[in-house]
C-alpha cells in the first residue's frame, strides 16, 4: 500500500511538472490557501462501498498537489435520483454534483433556475484541457450548450477516436459453423438467412441467432436496411438521405422492409424464441453451454467461458437489399453533458472547473482511469495497457471504475485484440451518432408527454410486428395512429434541436 501511494504521488508531481499536457497545460497547486469544497457523488454498484473520505490514496494525493480538500457525499446508483432530488428540493446545495445522472432537461431548468452556474466563460479562462477539446471536436460543444446558449456542466466523455469505445454489441459468428456451411461469413441480409437457415437444419442443438435482447438485433441490422442512420439517441428520428432534414424513420417504406425481414427471422426459428424476454443470467448461461452459432455481444472474450475466443469470429455490418450496409450502434463521445456540475452555493467556482480539468488532459485521464505505472497497469511489447491489478481491487485504488468522468483519453484496457480486430472491418461503416439533443422548455414539455407516448408506441408495435402478434396488414393503420398521436409535431421539434446543434 505504501509503495503504491509513493506511486501515484510521483506520478502526480510528474504529470505536473511536465511539458504542457496533449490538450493544455495542468498548473499546481490550483490555489495557494487551502480550500474545502463538497461534492455530492453518484458511484456505481461495483464500488460506492469504497468510502473517499477515508484512506483513499488517490484523492488525498490530489488533494496535496492542487490544495483543494473535497468532502465526498457518496451516493449509491440504486438511491442517486431520490437523493438528489431531495438536495435540490432543500436549496442547502452542496458546491458540485458529480457523475450524478442529470438529463438535458434536468440540466437546463435547473440551469435556468440559476441552481447551476454557467459555465461558458470560466471553461475558457480555466480549463484549458476542455477547452482544447470544444475547439478540435465542436460536436461536443454543441452537444453540451443549451438554447440558452449557456454551459451548465462538464461533460463525461469517452474518446472519439477510439471506435472500440463507442462500438455497441458486435456480431460474433461460429468459426465452425462457416466452415461446415462453405459459404463463408455472410456480407448481405440475404446471406445471413441462408446461414441461419443452414444452422437450423444442420446443426442440432444449436440456436442460430442470439443477444440480450431484441434490441441489440434491431440495433445491429437496422443499417442494413437504411434507417437508425444517426443512431438511436433520440427516438424514432434520422436524416433523411434525400433532403438532409429530419425524417421520422418508424413509418418509411425502409423501416417496414426491415421489421418485415426480422419477422421472418423470427418466425423462422432462426432468432432464439426467447429474445423478447430473456434475462441477463439466462443469457449468460446460453454461452457457457455453447448454444448459440451467432451473437451479439462485446467480444466472445467478454463471454462467461475464455474459450469461446477460439471459437467465433467478428462479423462486420452487412449488405442490405438495397446497398445498404452501415453499422449504426454507436456511441456518441458524449456521454453525459452534466458530469460536473456547479451549484450557485459554490464560492470557489474557478478552483472547482480547475480541479476537474486535469482530467480530460492525456495525463490526467490515463491518471484516473489506470493508475500509476507499475502499480496499477504495464505496457505490452506493443506499447498497449495492461493491467497488473486485479478488478475488484481497482476500486480501492482508482476512481474511474462506475464513475467514467475523464474518460476522452484512449484507453485500451478494457479492449482486447479481438475487438481491435473487429473495429478495422467497422471503421469504414460506422456512423457518427448524434449526442442526446438539447431542448427549449416548451420543447420538453411536449416530448415528455405526447412524445414519450409516441417512443413507447413504436417500440411495441415495433416488438408486436417482428413477433407475428400484429399482421403487417395492420401496417397503415399503424401510421394513421402514429399521425394522430402528433407526429408531425414531434418531427418539428427533432429538426429545432437538430438545426441548433449545427448553427
Amino acid at each position: 500500500m505504501k509503495k503504491y501511494l509513493i506511486g501515484l504521488a510521483s506520478s502526480l508531481l510528474l504529470a505536473a511538472s511536465v511539458a504542457p499536457t496533449v490538450y493544455g497545460e495542468s498548473s499546481f497547486p490550483i490555489v495557494e490557501e487551502p480550500i474545502t469544497l463538497e461534492y455530492f457523488v453518484g458511484k456505481g454498484p461495483q464500488n460506492y462501498q469504497v468510502d473517499w473520505n477515508n484512506d483513499f490514496e488517490f484523492w488525498m494525493n490530489y488533494e496535496e498537489l492542487t490544495n483543494v480538500h473535497v468532502d465526498w457525499e457518496q451516493i449509491s446508483s440504486e438511491a442517486i435520483e431520490e437523493q438528489r432530488n431531495l438536495v435540490l428540493v432543500s436549496g442547502d446545495y452542496p458546491d458540485v454534483f458529480y457523475n450524478s445522472g442529470f438529463t438535458n432537461s434536468d440540466l437546463y431548468r435547473y440551469g435556468s433556475q440559476g441552481v447551476f452556474l454557467p459555465l461558458n466563460d470560466i471553461i475558457e479562462e480555466h480549463a484549458p484541457n476542455l477547452s482544447q477539446i470544444l475547439e478540435e471536436y465542436p460536436e461536443v460543444r454543441a452537444a453540451i450548450t443549451f438554447p440558452d446558449g449557456n454551459i451548465y456542466g462538464m461533460p463525461i466523455l469517452q474518446d472519439g477516436d477510439h471506435l472500440s469505445a463507442r462500438a455497441g454489441a458486435t456480431p460474433w459468428i461460429s468459426m465452425e459453423a462457416i466452415e461446415a456451411n462453405g459459404e463463408g461469413k455472410p456480407e448481405t441480409t440475404e446471406d445471413l438467412y441462408n446461414y441461419l437457415t443452414y444452422v437450423k437444419e444442420n446443426l442440432d442443438g444449436k440456436i442460430p441467432l442470439g443477444a440480450p435482447g431484441i434490441d441489440y438485433i434491431v440495433n445491429y441490422l437496422a443499417g442494413s436496411f437504411g434507417v437508425m442512420n444517426n443512431g438511436g439517441g433520440n427516438g424514432p428520428v434520422d436524416v433523411d438521405p434525400e433532403t438532409n432534414e429530419v425524417r421520422f424513420y418508424a413509418t418509411t417504406d425502409q423501416y417496414k422492409e426491415f421489421l418485415e425481414y426480422l419477422n421472418k427471422l423470427y418466425s423462422e426459428q432462426l432468432i432464439d424464441p426467447n429474445i423478447f424476454t430473456i434475462q441477463w443470467n439466462q443469457y449468460v448461461a446460453n454461452q457457457n453451454e455453447d448454444v448459440y452459432s451467432m451473437f451479439l455481444f462485446w467480444g466472445p472474450d467478454k463471454s462467461a467461458v475464455d474459450e469461446f475466443s477460439s471459437k467465433y469470429t467478428h462479423l462486420s455490418a452487412i449488405e442490405g437489399p438495397h446497398g445498404d450496409k452501415k453499422y449504426v450502434n454507436m456511441a456518441s463521445m458524449v456521454i453525459n453533458a452534466g458530469g460536473f456540475v456547479l451549484t450557485s452555493a459554490n464560492e470557489n467556482p474557478e478552483a472547482s472547473v480547475q480541479w476537474v480539468d486535469y482530467f480530460f488532459g492525456k495525463e490526467g485521464s490515463l491518471l484516473f482511469n489506470t493508475g500509476v505505472e507499475g502499480e496499477t497497469f504495464t505496457y505490452d511489447e506493443n506499447g498497449e495497457i495492461e493491467r497488473i491489478m486485479k478488478t475488484d481491487e481497482i476500486p480501492y485504488h482508482l476512481p474511474s471504475l462506475g464513475n467514467n468522468q475523464g474518460m476522452f483519453y484512449k484507453d485500451t484496457t478494457e479492449t482486447t485484440p479481438y475487438i481491435e480486430e473487429a473495429m478495422v472491418d467497422f471503421e469504414p461503416v460506422a456512423i457518427t451518432p448524434w449526442a442526446t439533443f438539447t431542448y427549449t422548455p416548451e420543447e420538453n414539455d411536449f416530448l415528455t408527454t405526447a412524445g414519450a407516448d409516441i417512443e413507447k408506441f413504436v417500440v411495441e408495435m415495433r416488438d408486436q410486428f417482428i413477433s407475428g402478434q400484429l399482421s403487417f396488414e395492420d401496417w397503415d393503420q399503424y401510421v394513421s395512429t402514429l399521425e394522430s398521436m402528433g407526429i408531425e409535431e414531434y418531427v418539428q421539434v427533432k429538426q429545432a434541436a437538430y438545426s441548433r446543434t449545427q448553427e
